[in-house]
């Protein structure tokens, strides 16, 4: 996909999650702070004086809800943590909510936008999924359908240079086959399906053998997987395994079983 389409997406995405967000954090904080000091209190005092300059200092209720960007939403879901919204939602959403926050940075500066691949879409739509799991299911759908317009895209795009590959082949079969070896689509994240299958289960604890897991993915895991538990790990730096399933909010939690039994057991964080 292009940089315009990847960027189009992602607008879409942050746009959903403000719709969603805002109204939900400005109840929040109204029952906390009251009907009278909510703004003041729960926003404009938590809110560095840079985010603050440019929200109003009072107004009607929708008012100051439609105000809020989803950065400053991503900001005040950390500020508020520990007394508001640790008790309403999990580790995994406050670890989503710094992701997207940090997606949006990045997204906010015009000079940064060309180097977002399609990997770094899929991620940061898939955070965002994430994010919405548990809070509102209408959400969750609307970026679903986003990272399957991405998809489908890129399947059309992964079609277009094979029917060129194919062009070039009547041309020159022994250029083609060079060609075709070559060959590797790199816009696509490999574990992805594995981040929509999990997000789409209902369940708390989901158990895949290691070919189920080459099912969803529709493609051989690397060796590594079947030889080191350390592939497996929730932390692993160097693994992009990892991102298949915590961007799903789950965590595997079977560490040190998994080469043994060649079965890995995701659990909803």
């Amino acid at each position: 996909m292009s940089n315009l389409e990847n960027r189009t997406l992602i607008d879409k995405g942050l746009l959903i999650i403000r719709d969603m967000l805002a109204p939900y954090i400005c109840r929040e904080l109204s029952l906390k702070y009251g009907n009278e000091d909510w703004w003041e209190e729960g926003v404009i005092k938590k809110l560095s004086r840079n985010h603050a300059i440019n929200l109003p200092s009072k107004g009607s209720y929708t008012e100051l809800t439609d105000s809020l960007d989803p950065d400053k939403c991503m900001i005040l879901i950390d500020k508020h943590w520990d007394e508001v919204f640790s008790k309403k939602l999990s580790r995994n959403h406050r670890f989503r909510a710094k992701d997207i926050h940090s997606y949006r940075r990045v997204w906010a500066h015009t000079g940064k936008r060309n180097e977002f691949t399609d990997d770094d879409t899929i991620h940061a739509l898939s955070s965002m999924l994430s994010f919405c799991n548990g809070i509102d299911e209408e959400s969750a759908a609307e970026i679903r359908a986003l990272i399957e317009e991405q998809s489908n895209r890129n399947v059309v795009g992964l079609k277009n240079q094979e029917d060129t590959s194919t062009s070039k082949e009547k041309v020159n079969s022994n250029t083609v086959v060079q060609q075709q070896s070559s060959f590797r689509p790199t816009f696509t994240n490999k574990y992805a399906p594995l981040t929509a299958y999990l997000s789409n289960s209902e369940l708390n604890e989901v158990v895949l053998s290691f070919d189920e897991i080459e099912n969803v993915i529709n493609d051989k895991l690397p060796p590594s997987a079947y030889k080191y538990e350390r592939f497996w790990e929730n932390d692993n730096p160097d693994s992009s395994a990892k991102f298949g399933w915590l961007n799903a909010g789950f965590m595997v939690a079977n560490n040190g079983k998994i080469i043994n039994t060649k079965k890995v057991v995701f659990l909803r964080a």
